[in-house]
């Protein structure tokens, strides 16, 4: 704005020639800043971690376990199958799903993980399913055996009757007998046709 006698009446703003930085702290130290959200992080860190290596001991546990259930639910199997060897060929099969059940029962008392115990119910079925199939055919070949030597026995008893005085009748009519034990075992199945 300008004045009368051409001066201007507007005030100066004063002006510094040299300015001073401002100083960037007070000389007093900040108390630390802790956030919340770090330390929950590290506390997550911790234990995401701590949840992976207890699932890397658990798989572990659970291999264990399942090798040494594996293993001695075979060794009695093995014992079972030698133990129906010497029973009858047709009451083996019958006596060793009550024996098997046992086995399950002793073996599964070792588990401490679930995946283990669900496992080896899978291997369980698979390693009894064998072993009863072992022990079934080799009934059946005991049985078979056993029916066939009987056969063997009643037709040497007849052929023995063969040679006494006999009339001749008498003697077409063992040898009938004899013939018909053989197609009967081999009609059973007792025995093979090349085999009688």
């Amino acid at each position: 704005v300008e004045s009368w006698e051409g001066t201007d009446v507007m005030a100066l703003i004063p002006t510094f020639s040299r300015q001073r930085a401002i100083p960037a702290t007070t000389g007093v130290p900040a108390p630390p800043v802790v956030t919340i959200a770090s330390g929950m992080g590290a506390a997550t860190q911790f234990f995401e971690q701590l949840g992976k290596e207890g699932v890397k001991l658990t798989a572990a546990q659970t291999a264990t376990e399942m090798v040494v259930a594996e293993s001695s639910a075979i060794l009695k199997f093995k014992a079972l199958e030698a133990k129906l060897a010497k029973e009858d060929g047709l009451s083996a099969s019958t006596l060793y799903d009550a024996e098997a059940k046992k086995i399950y029962e002793d073996v599964s008392l070792g588990f401490t993980t679930p995946a283990a115990q669900k496992l080896f119910q899978n291997k369980f079925s698979l390693l009894s399913v064998r072993s009863k199939i072992a022990v079934t055919t080799a009934g059946l070949a005991r049985k078979k055996d056993q029916l066939w030597a009987d056969v063997i026995s009643t037709n040497d008893v007849l052929v023995d009757l063969i040679g006494q005085d006999i009339s001749p009748r008498m003697r077409a009519g063992i040898h009938i007998s004899v013939m018909k034990n053989i197609d009967d075992a081999v009609k059973a199945g007792t025995t093979s046709s090349t085999k009688g």
